[in-house]
């Protein structure tokens, strides 16, 4: 009986678990070195009655399809809080790699916002079918809003 155990683990679980470590591997290893956008940079902010309007650059390294956007504004200590989330129909058409302007993009952000002290801006992006990839495109001071 334990003999026979044995050879199920070897034969059938062994390799499904090789398979799972691989993937998570790879995953950690493409999320972590090769990310989508990287040198994302503010050229303008503006405040108006609309919210905040922001022009910039940013180098896109990799021809990877655009699926949104996200804000979220954080404080040490505390929990990220969902500010909110755009999708790709909102942008236009999807770009190829290479150094981009991107904008103008008007978001409305709350009063209690200024309680917090970064907004995290993220974007979403599919490479492949395996999985999304988010890349941290922003790290912005709230204080230094207009």
């Amino acid at each position: 009986m334990i003999y026979r155990l044995s050879g199920f683990l070897v034969n059938a679980v062994a390799p499904a678990f090789g398979m799972l470590l691989s993937l998570w591997i790879i995953w950690n290893v493409e999320t972590r070195f090769f990310p989508v956008v990287n040198d994302f940079t503010f050229v303008s902010i503006t405040k108006s009655e609309q919210g905040y309007t922001a022009y910039g650059e940013l180098n896109k390294s990799r021809a990877c399809e655009f699926l949104g956007l996200t804000i979220y504004a954080h404080k040490p200590g505390h929990p990220k809080l969902l500010l909110d989330q755009y999708k790709k129909d909102i942008f236009g058409s999807d770009v190829g790699a290479g150094r981009q302007t991107w904008g103008p993009w008007t978001v409305q952000l709350p009063e209690r916002i200024r309680e917090y002290e970064h907004l995290e801006i993220q974007g979403t992006h599919r490479c492949h079918a395996l999985w999304l990839q988010t890349s941290e495109y922003a790290n912005l001071d709230i204080r230094k809003l207009p």
